[in-house]
């Protein structure tokens, strides 16, 4: 026999067997992927409708060991809140996973009141215990509908104050249509009068030359 020929393969079945496994490993982790980052979103929109500034995700940590750990939400500027998300629709997430965060927050200095664990399902009893804010999936509902609400309740009273505005200078307006007209008057004639140029560019050189004697006595230390 030809030694270059390829000999045929014993065991088909196990090799079509591997390739299901890995295919289905595959599917699995991609789908796992999807639903953590459709929640990282969902909490993402949630918090800024709550009115938390600087919403960031995907942040990543480097501890003293030099050590790279993910967080998948931060916000705030100077005391930070740190959000680990876990979409789990027909488990409870297990104590190792919220005991895993609380040490990523540890290794970076982090204090442990300061992170956050969302889920979509709820937790094992001792996953609550240790010191770590948990939030389940009626919770994360709540939080969503009262955000909802403040959204709208925020949008009414800014239509409400523009309108207040608008309806008071028409007013205004309508009631002293003469004081207007006399101040309208004014400021075309200072436009238009050279001897009020001066006067505004006078001003503008004495701030800035006041300004630059703070500087120059800040620079040299006097």
């Amino acid at each position: 026999q030809n030694d270059n020929k390829t000999q045929a393969n014993p065991f088909p079945i196990q090799n079509i067997s591997n390739k299901m496994f890995n295919r289905s490993k595959i599917i699995s982790e991609t789908t796992s992927k999807l639903k953590g980052d459709a929640l990282e979103k969902r909490v993402e929109r949630l918090f800024k409708r709550l009115g938390k500034n600087n919403v960031k995700r995907d942040v990543t940590l480097i501890d003293s060991f030099g050590n790279r750990s993910q967080i998948d939400l931060t916000y705030g500027w100077i005391f930070k809140r740190y959000i680990e998300c876990k979409n789990y629709s027909n488990s409870t997430v297990p104590l190792s996973d919220v005991a895993k965060f609380k040490e990523v927050l540890s290794l970076n200095g982090i204090p442990h009141y300061r992170g956050l664990f969302i889920t979509t399902s709820d937790y094992v009893p001792r996953a609550k215990t240790i010191g770590i804010r948990v939030i389940n999936g009626e919770e994360l509902r709540k939080m969503e509908k009262w955000a909802v609400k403040r959204k709208i309740t925020s949008h009414v009273l800014t239509l409400v104050m523009i309108m207040g505005i608008v309806g008071g200078g028409y007013l205004y307006v309508m009631q002293h249509p003469k004081d207007l007209e006399k101040d309208l008057k004014k400021k075309w004639n200072n436009l238009q009068d050279k001897r009020w140029w001066m006067s505004q560019k006078k001003e503008v050189e004495k701030t800035a030359f006041r300004w630059w004697g703070k500087v120059k006595s800040a620079w040299e230390g006097k």
